[in-house]
């Protein structure tokens, strides 16, 4: 139970630091509170994510979280215990934007998961996860756009027995994406030139794949569902962060082409030079996408996936091909009900996972609150191994935020005939998620 009391211990210092003083009664109990920028105006309101044309298409795409930071966000408490920090932090990063055009954001995850049946090991597990990343806009041209160099580090480390990505609960896939353990680590480190508006943007360097293939607004386990057949593309073998090139043109302004070539070997603890240049095996893709209606309370996101990977010797993996479709569409008079389908298939399914498709709905800006969230999905695999029987996950989480900094997600997963574990209906995963963005 360690991990669950360090990951209560700091939601409980969040609630009892944040004041609660008199209220008059003409006045709501809670009235929301913008954050307030270097000089001392309010933030703008607004959804706490929106998809663009950019190369990134998951919130924790650099550029989004970057952009999270300057949103004023409704909350329960007006601020909490890194309110102080953040008054100090935030001046001097804008500051520091308006002067070299260096932009930096730093957040702190903590995730804790219990499961009901485990083929070995702990039932429970909970993990911690530091972020600092950082856009340096160092160019502008006319002919080329604009031009940044954009990095990200992180330390993941555990805060039990065991991090969550090592519960062995005999499904397929796991319980949650990337919550391991890891040194401190230079994971993305690229430059980016140009934009949508130029007709063009490219990325060269390390950086993170599943940052730019097959995204959407809920693939994410730090900000939307946990579990992998989720906020991730189970048949899709994306590699570690690593060497590559990516790049998107735009034929209109709602529609876009990219293509990439990654190093299929990359690491997000090394930097790749000796696999890239060395062992030559890459993971290509090309993408087809539709972004109707941008920044609108209609809007949608549409598209198709193409992709590759070489077969790598060194570890023994065949080559693998395959396809992935994501289609979602804002609804409603305001645009806070997200109804989301995905799909995707691979020729051999060498990550064990031949087929995914999932169908969920998320809710936003529940009772009001621009950053609460309210997601429900369902998803069916198919193994790899057909002598497994095909598995089904159907998660709910609901994300709301304490303070302005910080938010909280309860989530339950139950999946239904887990394929690694023949002899159990159903396993159950209770979790929550503790998250704080500067």
């Amino acid at each position: 139970m360690r991990g669950l009391q360090v990951v209560v211990l700091l939601g409980s210092l969040l609630l009892n630091a944040a004041p609660t003083p008199a209220q008059d009664p003409a006045e709501p109990a809670n009235p929301p509170q913008p954050m307030q920028t270097a000089d001392g105006q309010a933030g703008v309101s607004q959804r706490a994510f929106s998809q663009d044309r950019g190369l990134g298409k998951t919130p924790d795409d650099i550029g989004s979280l970057l952009q999270q930071t300057d949103t004023r966000v409704d909350a329960l408490f007006p601020c909490g215990p890194f309110q102080p920090l953040y008054d100090v932090w935030k001046p001097c990063t804008d500051q520091l934007k308006d002067s070299t055009g260096l932009d930096l954001g730093m957040n702190y995850t903590a995730i804790y998961q219990r499961v009901n049946h485990v083929r070995s090991g702990p039932k429970e597990a909970a993990g911690g996860d530091f972020d600092f990343f950082g856009n340096w806009h160092l160019w502008d041209c006319d002919e080329c756009g604009p031009g940044s160099l954009v990095f990200s580090s992180e330390s993941r480390h555990r805060l039990d027995n065991i991090p969550p990505e090592q519960l062995d609960t005999g499904t397929i896939g796991g319980t949650i994406v990337t919550f391991g353990a890891q040194d401190f680590s230079m994971v993305q480190l690229y430059w980016e030139q140009g934009s949508p508006d130029d007709g063009f943007l490219f990325r060269l360097g390390k950086m993170d794949s599943a940052l730019i293939w097959d995204g959407g607004r809920y693939v994410s386990s730090n900000f939307a569902f946990f579990s992998p057949a989720f906020s991730d593309t189970l048949p899709m073998p994306l590699p570690g962060a690593g060497l590559g090139l990516a790049a998107a043109v735009y034929p209109s302004e709602e529609t876009y082409i990219a293509a990439g070539v990654h190093d299929a070997n990359g690491e997000r603890t090394t930097a790749g030079f000796d696999t890239f240049f060395g062992d030559g095996e890459f993971f290509t893709a090309v993408e087809f996408g539709w972004l109707p209606h941008e920044g609108e309370t209609n809007e949608g996101l549409y598209h198709i996936t193409l992709w590759n990977i070489d077969a790598r010797k060194n570890i023994g993996k065949q080559s693998d091909h395959g396809v992935a479709v994501t289609l979602e569409q804002q609804i409603g008079c305001e645009g806070h009900v997200v109804p989301f389908l995905r799909y995707a298939h691979a020729k051999r399914g060498i990550n064990g996972i031949r087929q995914n498709a999932s169908v969920g709905v998320g809710w936003e800006e529940v009772c009001g609150q621009n950053y609460d969230l309210i997601g429900v999905a369902v998803s069916w695999e198919e193994p790899a191994n057909r002598s497994l029987r095909d598995q089904y996950v159907v998660e709910a989480f609901y994300r709301f935020q304490i303070t302005p900094l910080t938010h909280l997600t309860p989530d339950i997963q139950v999946v239904i005939d887990p394929a690694n574990s023949p002899n159990k209906d159903a396993v159950t995963v209770l979790g929550l998620r503790l998250r704080t963005l500067f």
